[in-house]
């Protein structure tokens, strides 16, 4: 194995205790905001190394058995061509263990060979690895520590890394039975890299994130091909963006979503000709720089692709991007998204809004004040608006908030949960830029749970968000939770009649009369219930003469909802362009009549038809799809539209154009 031959190098010596540090491991950490491998390389007897890598700003670290390595303790800049020396990473001996299995969830068997990393609160890192029996020990002292697998490792073992990592004290000394367990991929998302030339693409590393904020990567083989292990659920499939960015690549985006039990094959994920970028800042409300992620999106010739980029310490970031327009967002709320048409490349700098008002009041319990509450605001329609805070030693706070309109106080939910308290959802409206006191958030400790799960149609787990609102006592109450690796959720409440949603379309809410705990559990509505419950309004589902299958879409084109939701459209908004449309191709040397269409994957319950015609009056089938195959299959052409629950369509009449009279050819759809 040899190091790429990149023009810049970073080179030392690796000390432990003073003394040369024969044969550590030196890696290079991206310093974007997590913190990326990058580069390794082993040190020679005498502690000595040198290391290429491409042009970034990094933090170089060092491990050894029995040692720790410190984080963030070289941070460099490394600049085309330039070759850094004396850059000396020091090991620090270990004071205590920990260990334990590397386990399967469900089964409790040892996962061997899986690459372990722990890090401690007090910025000390340790790595391991779990031998052929499954077992570890990692170097450790006295400290908090997080611990969690390689992604890489878990994908390799058809594992899913999960969104949280494992938290371990080992303030009392050694900590002997910390068994990490990770659930088996239930699902599998693949396909093959290919850039603009359409040559695959091997090494090409690309991430995959659920609702649930879980997130991890994989690195395409030498034919260019990919694969996740995930667990049911929607996932979105991209370029990982440190790797983009530091290799200049833009690619595309794709959401999709998978059964238990369902492997989803043949994704075409292809890499743009980068033009140019898109950078900036960050910056808070005083002007200093912010340590979070900068996300831009486009759609570009009906495809989407999606670029993104860490700030470094100065709040500054930069991502490339291809020509078209860009909405760019920053992952910390407070911010407003930007749209930008690029033409070669573009600044975009972030600032949060001014503050115009506060929202001041006091969290209590049972009328004695709480301390450390995480409570925050969200405005009404504002999107990525939510602004929190932590109620002081009297119980007080005070959140600032950025424009006019009515304001959603309430508790922060991962806090609720974990204090096993329920509070109140309070409206606070600010017009005119005025300050609102005296709020008070009259919370309560919870007297039972509400648990349950959100499994798929082929009863895999969701990642998905579960919500539950109650009015009791005329006070309105809610709660939240985020479903685990395996689809479950709990959260306090108190007795009373709960409405429960699941964040994802696709669910119907149910109400449930609490006394004491409940258990909701949730299965996906039909899919036309759920292409309903996607557009409609409460009201609206509640009508069938608005919101039926038969009824008229709202667009007033003058085709039914049936249509619509065949086609995929949005009925607020569909119009007659989105119908099937009649054109001509030529087949070795007649020119035949097709039709046009896009077919909506999502709508497994219907049954599609084209038909041909010489009179408008007898039909006969031409090509049926019905159970996911279209027979006969010889005259159809299905190809991917960039929306991952669309695919288009074209049937050929098999009778060349002039060879008897005329030809009408027409779309039936059976639900």
């Amino acid at each position: 194995v040899t190091q790429p031959g990149y023009g810049q190098s970073i080179s030392g010596q690796v000390l432990a205790g003073g003394t040369p540090a024969p044969y550590a491991g030196v890696m290079l950490i991206s310093n974007s905001g997590n913190g990326e491998y990058v580069a390794s390389v082993l040190a020679d007897v005498s502690g000595n190394y040198t290391i290429t890598a491409p042009v970034g700003s990094y933090q170089v670290i060092a491990n050894q058995t029995g040692y720790l390595g410190s984080m963030g303790a070289l941070p460099v800049i490394l600049d085309a061509g330039q070759t850094l020396t004396a850059l000396n990473p020091v090991l620090v001996p270990a004071t205590c263990t920990i260990a334990g299995q590397v386990q399967d969830s469900s089964t409790s068997i040892g996962l061997k060979v899986v690459q372990l990393a722990f890090e401690s609160s007090g910025g000390y890192f340790s790595l391991t690895t779990s031998n052929g029996n499954s077992n570890y020990v990692a170097a450790a002292l006295a400290d908090n520590w997080k611990g969690n697998a390689s992604e890489f490792s878990l994908n390799a073992l058809g594992y899913v890394p999960p969104a949280n990592r494992t938290s371990v004290v080992t303030t009392s000394g050694n900590v002997t039975t910390q068994n990490l367990q990770y659930s088996a991929a239930t699902a599998l998302i693949g396909g093959t890299v290919r850039d603009a030339a359409a040559a695959v693409m091997p090494g090409i590393i690309l991430n995959v994130s659920s609702s649930n904020d879980n997130s991890f990567r994989t690195a395409t083989d030498a034919n260019g091909n990919f694969t996740f292990g995930v667990s049911g659920g929607t996932w979105n499939v991209q370029l990982d963006n440190d790797y983009a960015s530091r290799n200049n690549l833009v690619g595309q985006s794709f959401q999709e979503t998978v059964s238990n039990g369902q492997g989803l094959s043949g994704l075409a994920f292809q890499l743009a000709a980068t033009t140019g970028t898109i950078s900036g800042y960050v910056h808070d409300a005083g002007g200093s720089p912010v340590s979070t992620s900068v996300h831009a999106s486009a759609t570009v010739n009906g495809i989407s692709y999606a670029s993104g980029s860490d700030t470094d310490n100065s709040g500054n970031y930069s991502c490339p991007v291809i020509n078209g327009l860009w909405n760019v967002n920053v992952s910390q709320p407070g911010y407003t998204q930007q749209n930008i048409q690029v033409s070669g490349s573009a600044v975009v700098n972030f600032t949060p809004p001014a503050v115009i008002a506060h929202l001041q009041g006091t969290v209590t319990n049972n009328g004695v004040a709480v301390a450390g509450a995480v409570i925050g605001t969200s405005l009404q329609g504002g999107g990525n608006s939510w602004v929190a805070t932590t109620t002081n030693g009297s119980g007080n706070f005070d959140i600032g908030v950025t424009s006019n309109g009515t304001w959603n106080v309430q508790l922060e939910s991962n806090y609720a949960g974990s204090n096993n308290l329920v509070g109140p959802s309070i409206q606070a409206i600010v017009s005119g830029g005025q300050n609102i006191s005296g709020i008070v958030v009259r919370v309560l400790s919870g007297t039972g749970t509400l648990s349950g799960y959100v499994h798929d149609a082929g009863g895999g787990p969701v990642a998905t968000g579960v919500s539950a609102n109650a009015n009791i006592g005329g006070i309105n109450y809610f709660n939240f939770a985020n479903t685990d690796n395996s689809g479950n959720y709990s959260f306090p409440v108190i007795n009373g009649l709960w409405n429960v949603n699941v964040s994802q379309p696709g669910y119907t809410q149910q109400s449930v009369q609490v006394s004491g705990s409940a258990v909701v559990d949730f299965s996906p509505s039909s899919p036309f219930l759920q292409w309903q419950q996607t557009y409609f309004t409460a009201p609206q589902l509640g009508d069938a003469n608005i919101s039926g299958l038969s009824s008229m879409v709202l667009s007033g084109t003058g085709f039914s909802n049936q249509m619509a939701y065949a086609l995929g459209l949005n009925p607020n908004t569909a119009k007659a362009g989105d119908l099937p449309a009649l054109g001509k191709t030529l087949v070795t040397g007649s020119t035949y009549l097709t039709l046009g269409f896009n077919r909506n994957l999502l709508a497994t319950d219907l049954t599609y038809q084209v038909q041909a015609s010489t009179d408008l009056g007898s039909w006969t089938a031409l090509s049926t799809f019905s159970g996911g195959t279209w027979s006969p299959s010889g005259i159809v052409t299905e190809t991917t539209t960039g929306n991952a629950n669309l695919e288009h369509v074209q049937v050929r009449d098999p009778a060349p154009l002039g060879s008897g009279g005329k030809r009408f050819l027409r779309l039936v759809v059976i639900h």
